[in-house]
């Protein structure tokens, strides 16, 4: 047991802090998607009770998720939300738009921001998976030039030490 707790904790001190934000928006979007079973609820309950929970959802995840891309330095992810999800939006704000054009924003907002999410949890991954083996690489590395600094001691100590 011991072993398995002193493996864990040199995992945690390794892991890097954009790789530990990146887990944890890989976490949330995981979790964020089920939201997205509410579609299917549709069939069973009120469509407007869908909406609301999944817009609920929506705006309360939407802070977290820029937070934690914007963490990981993953700009391009945050302008890329903002021109899709974010400026769509606001327009629903404005008033004097034709009549269907405010349930199209709606929808499209909605959809906008699911799809965003489940590419975003996709690429979560695959930069995880990257972190993971540079990691490895580098501790690989580390291991290795502890080693050569070990028998570089320990050959100076034999020089040291004539017998």
């Amino acid at each position: 047991m011991g072993e398995y707790n002193d493996a864990w904790v040199k995992e945690i001190e390794f892991q890097s802090e954009e790789r530990f934000h990146l887990q944890g928006l890989n976490d949330w979007l995981t979790k964020e998607l089920f939201t997205g079973l509410f579609v299917f609820g549709g069939f069973f309950f009120p469509a407007g009770l869908v909406a609301l929970v999944l817009g609920v959802a929506a705006v309360l995840f939407t802070p977290y998720m820029l937070w934690k891309l914007g963490k990981a330095q993953k700009t391009g992810w945050i302008v890329a939300f903002a021109i899709l999800v974010l400026v769509p939006a606001a327009t629903i704000l404005i008033p004097d738009k034709p009549f269907l054009a405010q349930p199209f924003l709606v929808g499209y907002v909605f959809v906008a921001f699911y799809a965003f999410c489940a590419t975003l949890r996709v690429a979560t991954a695959n930069w995880l998976i990257d972190l993971k083996g540079i990691e490895q690489m580098e501790r690989a590395e580390a291991r290795r030039a502890a080693a050569k600094q070990e028998a570089a001691l320990e050959v100076e100590h034999m020089m040291d030490d004539p017998q």
